[in-house]
Order: C-alpha cells, then structure tokens, then sequence
C-alpha cells in the first residue's frame, strides 16, 4: 500500500480518514494523495440533445487549488514531517474524478471519511461512498473515526463474485497481509434474485478458491 488516496473535503469525517490514512503510510512507508474534487451541477438543455455543460467551469484546477491551501494546511499540521505528500484539486463529479484518479496516478488504496453507518444496507443507499465502494479498482477503507493501524482485523469486501477482479483482489491480499486480517466476504445480491442460500455460500466459496483467499468469513445480504 505504498500510495494512498485522500479524498478530503476538509470535514471533521475527512480529517479522521486523513489521520488513518497518515498512520498507514508511516507504517509501510508509503505516500499520501489529499484528493479535493469541487462536484459541480450537470445540466442539460431540454429542449435539444446537446452535451451538458457544467457551472462554473471557467474555473480553473490552479484557481481551486489557491483556494484549498489554507484548509489544506490547517489540516496537515499536527502531523510531522516524514510522510510524501500531495495535494490535487480536481473539477468534477465526485465519484467520477475520484476513480478517474485512481488510475492516473496508479493509487493502491483509497480512504475516506464518512458520517458513519449502523450497517452495511445503509452505506450502499444513494451515496457517493457506495459508487466509489462498487467501482473503484482498488481496496476502499471507509473511516468514521480515525484508529490504529494495529486495532484493524476485519475487513468487509463487497463480493461481484465475478472473476475478472484480479487486480484488485491482488491489492486487497496486500491489505490483509499488512493489516494481519480476517476478510470479510459479503455478496451483495440483487432484490430480484432469488438464489438458494447454499449456492450462494458454493459461490462465495469458489470465488475464494480461485483467488486463493485464506482467513475468510462469507456473508450475505439483498439489495433494498
């Protein structure tokens, strides 16, 4: 996990992922990337089939980051030298941008900060975190509230159950061997499928065969 992404709106919840995420790098001597994305409104003509434009979109990535610098700093301060650091601020959809970036700069891990969810059903409903969640090529560590490095021992993994995910789950192997941890398997299925729980688990277990997961837990759930 040697290069880490911040995405960071300067929250309170962006500041605990950041200090995790700090944390990670001095342990495994990687870098970190602060990630803030200025999500503008799409519009559409609706009279024609022309291309959408976006507000404000004279502004550009050197306007928005002058901008950013104070939060950024503010935010970087009580944290010692030590740790490579960058700052890229981007103009676009959130989600978007965020898995964009993820390629261009060939990021191995992203951590974000939520407001917190009492369970995996509430993360998934219409939030950017759940598109970044399903999408993203690499692990994604979701932080409510900053911990150490040392007190991870459980990763959830939501499973496509597809095999086609070697990357990823090259870098989510990386991730549990740094961590020390049991992974969590969770299958998310569609509300309209209605597979017999033993093929489900025959599935899960499979998928795990063929990408030789070890200290694995599987679970299940529907989608609302």
């Amino acid at each position: 996990m040697k290069k880490i992404q911040v995405p960071c709106g300067f929250s309170e919840e962006a500041r605990q992922a950041y200090k995790f995420a700090w944390d990670i790098a001095i342990a495994n001597e990687g870098e970190l990337v602060v990630l803030h994305v200025v999500d503008l409104a799409l519009f559409f003509d609706s009279s024609t089939y022309a291309q959408p434009y976006y507000v404000d979109s004279g502004a550009t990535p050197a306007d928005l980051t002058e901008g950013t610098k104070k939060d950024f700093n503010e935010l970087i301060q009580d944290y010692p030298q030590g740790v490579p650091l960058q700052l890229l601020v981007e103009q676009w959809e959130l989600h978007q941008t965020i898995v964009k970036t993820i390629e261009e700069l060939n990021s191995d891990l992203i951590v974000m900060g939520t407001k917190g969810a009492a369970s995996l059903r509430e993360l998934r409903i219409g939030s950017n975190t759940e598109k970044i969640v399903r999408n993203a090529p690499v692990p994604v560590f979701t932080v409510h509230q900053a911990m150490p490095v040392s007190k991870i021992k459980d990763i959830v993994f939501p499973a496509k159950l597809d095999l086609t995910q070697r990357r990823l789950i090259a870098k989510l192997k990386t991730l549990q061997t740094f961590f020390g941890a049991t992974v969590r398997l969770h299958f998310i299925r569609s509300s309209d499928v209605t597979t017999i729980d033993n093929e489900t688990t025959m599935a899960t277990d499979n998928f795990a065969k063929f990408y030789q997961l070890d200290k694995l837990q599987n679970s299940c759930s529907s989608d609302p």
